[in-house]
């Protein structure tokens, strides 16, 4: 259920100040106050996950403002650097410029392929008077595209 703060801060007997000293801290939100809007939405499930976990003590629940809880994340985030690093030099992981050119070069080739079926099959077809033939000679031509733009 998404509430507002007045209606979250009620619902869990807190004060508003308590909920917006909760936010402060990185309780999640649905949305923040912006040009448009001057309150928060609150997802209740989501709100109260985090305030047991915060009590639990756990800084990624956003009650990390020691300096150990610091310390925690600058050691996850150096762990996931080094993670990321490692993928790298293994070739596990490609940028996104390079995805996004091989994504590109396959788009052409599916577009050039189906773009040609009309004219593969125009003159063929147009001596056929028998529905089930065309309808052969069309799946025959679309299978052989596929095949062609799946490297099979």
């Amino acid at each position: 259920m998404v509430v507002n703060r007045a209606n979250f801060a009620a619902l869990v007997g807190v004060s508003l100040n308590t909920v917006t000293s909760w936010l402060a801290e990185g309780m999640p939100t649905v949305e923040r106050p912006g040009p448009g809007t001057r309150e928060f939405s609150l997802d209740t499930v989501a709100c109260i996950k985090w305030i047991i976990a915060r009590a639990k003590g756990d800084a990624k629940a956003g009650g990390g403002n020691t300096l150990g809880d610091a310390r925690t994340r600058i050691k996850e985030a150096e762990a996931a650097l080094k993670e990321l690093t490692l993928q790298e030099r293994r070739q596990e992981l490609i940028s996104v410029a390079d995805a996004s050119r091989l994504t590109e070069e396959a788009y052409a080739v599916v577009k050039s392929r189906l773009r040609a079926i009309p004219g593969n099959l125009a003159q063929k077809l147009s001596i056929i008077s028998d529905s089930n033939t065309i309808e052969r000679e069309i799946k025959k031509e679309i299978n052989s595209a596929l095949e062609a733009i799946s490297g099979g």
